[in-house]
């Protein structure tokens, strides 16, 4: 039955973004096709095969790559091998290396390696022929953005997900304050609330493109909608993550407030590590949890207290042993944790932070190159972010932002595929819009695309 689901479903899939392809454009089809997949198709729209996941977001993906290939009319960017692109081909090693060394290696899990990273990464190197694409990408985002919002709000109120009750997915999450955590499209709200987070930088401009009035007047309600999406799940994580990448944001893009709001954020760190405890207790009771809640748990033979919310700090005592001997691969995926029901921690399968989880599949070598290319690709968009007045420059500054809300989240979640292929398209499209300045730097005269369409009259005039 799901064969034909996935089956049906792409196919109709393929007929709308050739409808949009031949009416509107390819690269209008591509965009769109990229927002709708993460924010309005259910992921739960899956087929397993052996080693690897088939689902209507990788199809998405990989019919607008065949597009971007094949279809002549698309401005193909002239590219080159970035830093990006190094991180990518060592990332992809470390996995392969790590599945090897622990004889998970084999022909079924290839594709289970390749297919939920490399796809999305480029098709975020592609998304864009120029850095004039980005306001057509950012134009497709926000009618996306606010059926997003009304699907989510829909199912906070009601309960009901009709995607996941057409599919019989049963939620697995509580509600609260008589809401539904809504789960959106994802597994998880938290998983569906970061991905939210990851496309605020769209949202941001497309509200500047309505200010500026280069777009209709409601599409500065776009933040708003992912706001109001992101609220609807009900998770402390990501309305902290919104609440950081705003806080970032304004830092990056005002002189005036910039050091005042370094040394607030300074100040503020430490004092949440010396009332770390205090904080702790604070976030759980704001997400339902009480003290009649709290258990008393045996780890190594020591007790410890146990809320939703020291779940995350107590996830290093239950694995220590094994990130001690994680070394430089670790243990592969599919990592066996059948020690956790035998010592009665079954409640710790679901590993809460990305840092303990990468550690433990592909050792401290692979976790490095996962936070060195966010950072590498953070310094890259600072750099770009020095100019505030074009459009690339405020995106660039917005994603700084949203990585950095991203990564200090992962502490306390682990990284879900939905959350994973939004951060591999970023870092994919990160390393383009760093090729498309060098490109014009080095010869402004010679553009550094291949046209499709000749660009507006005062198009950087007007978005000043």
């Amino acid at each position: 039955m799901i064969t034909l689901v996935i089956a049906g479903t792409s196919f109709l899939w393929a007929l709308w973004m050739a409808y949009i392809s031949a009416t509107k454009g390819t690269r209008r089809a591509i965009w769109l096709s990229w927002f709708a997949s993460i924010l309005l198709i259910a992921a739960e729209i899956k087929l397993l095969l052996p080693g690897a996941l088939i689902n209507i977001q990788l199809v998405a993906t990989c019919l607008g790559l065949a597009m971007l290939l094949f279809d002549q009319r698309v401005n193909r960017p002239r590219l080159r091998f970035s830093l990006s692109d190094a991180f990518l081909c060592t990332w992809i090693a470390c996995q392969f290396v790590s599945a090897g060394l622990n004889g998970k290696l084999g022909p079924a899990s290839i594709l289970g390696l390749i297919l939920p990273t490399l796809p999305y990464y480029l098709l975020g190197r592609f998304f864009i022929g120029s850095l004039d694409d980005l306001a057509g990408a950012v134009k497709s985002s926000a009618p996306i953005f606010a059926l997003c919002f009304l699907y989510m709000a829909f199912e906070s109120v009601t309960h009901v997900n009709p995607q996941f009750q057409i599919l019989g997915v049963r939620s697995g999450t509580e509600a609260r304050y008589g809401l539904l955590r809504a789960h959106g499209v994802s597994y998880h709200p938290i998983s569906m609330g970061l991905v939210l987070v990851g496309v605020l930088p769209w949202a941001w401009e497309a509200a500047w493109q309505a200010k500026a009035k280069l777009v209709p007047i409601w599409r500065r309600l776009a933040p708003w909608f992912l706001y109001g999406a992101v609220l609807t799940t009900l998770s402390r994580g990501p309305l902290l993550a919104v609440i950081i990448a705003q806080y970032v944001r304004t830092t990056i893009m005002s002189r005036k407030l910039r050091v005042p709001l370094i040394i607030l954020a300074l100040v503020g760190s430490i004092a949440g590590y010396v009332l770390k405890n205090e904080a702790a207790e604070l976030i759980d009771q704001i997400g339902g949890g009480s003290r009649e809640t709290v258990q008393i748990i045996s780890i190594n033979g020591k007790e410890y207290v146990y809320t939703g919310s020291y779940h995350r700090y107590l996830l290093f005592l239950v694995f220590e042993n094994y990130l001690e001997n994680a070394g430089l691969f670790g243990y592969g995926h599919n990592f066996d944790m059948s020690f956790l029901y035998e010592s009665g921690l079954s409640k710790f399968e679901s590993i809460d932070s990305t840092y303990i989880q990468i550690v433990i599949e592909n050792g401290y070598l692979g976790a490095s190159v996962l936070i060195f290319w966010g950072v590498a690709c953070g310094v890259q968009l600072l750099g770009l972010a020095r100019e505030l007045n074009r459009p690339y420059g405020r995106f660039a500054a917005s994603t700084t932002a949203v990585l950095v809300a991203i990564y200090a989240m992962l502490l306390t979640v682990f990284l879900s595929a939905d959350v994973a292929r939004v951060l591999y398209f970023t870092y994919g499209l990160t390393a383009t819009l760093v090729n498309l300045k060098a490109l014009e730097k080095r010869n402004p005269r010679r553009p550094a695309f291949i046209p499709q369409q000749p660009i507006p009259p005062n198009f950087h005039q007007a978005a000043v």
